[in-house]
């Protein structure tokens, strides 16, 4: 119960509704603890099946349970690290991902979106290919992978020949 300085006393028996707290810094220690509990077994998806007055049990849905398995730290690297080519000729990266699951894969070139086109094309979701290579093709091609949980990023540089 609440009594008049605003803090909260356990009773012997539970009121009908819980009292209402505004800052969970003025709940005692096993209060706050059950309540931290609650707060980050809903962020992780684990929903409680039981409840007495001190103590509850949870369990883990199927969703999280798979994701919990499948899940790995995702990191990516794109090959090769550095090509040199002369104006006019071709390039080709790919992006090297491990962990799982890779969602998305993003290629950016100078921290701008690389977006196919005529002279750009993406044989699949982790090579980007660029024919008739041009003097502004030079710079950073970076390749993002993510997915719900995580997300790396790998670059590579392009340079031509004789410079």
């Amino acid at each position: 119960m609440q009594s008049t300085d605003g803090s909260v006393s356990d009773s012997s028996t539970p009121p009908s509704t819980p009292p209402r707290v505004s800052k969970p810094a003025q709940l005692p220690p096993p209060h706050r603890q059950i309540l931290g509990c609650i707060l980050n077994t809903q962020r992780a998806n684990i929903h409680p099946v039981s409840s007495t007055q001190h103590s509850f049990t949870f369990e883990k849905s199927k969703d999280t349970q798979l994701q919990d398995r499948e899940a790995s730290p995702l990191s990516a690297q794109v090959l090769p690290k550095v090509q040199s080519v002369d104006v006019g000729k071709s390039a080709t990266f790919n992006c090297s991902t491990t962990g799982h699951p890779v969602v998305t894969i993003e290629w950016m070139k100078d921290g701008m979106p690389l977006r196919a086109g005529s002279r750009i094309e993406f044989p699949s979701r982790d090579v980007v290919h660029l024919t008739y290579v041009q003097r502004d093709d030079k710079g950073m091609f970076q390749c993002f992978v993510s997915n719900d949980f995580d997300s790396a990023q790998g670059t590579a540089q392009l340079t031509l020949g004789g410079e």
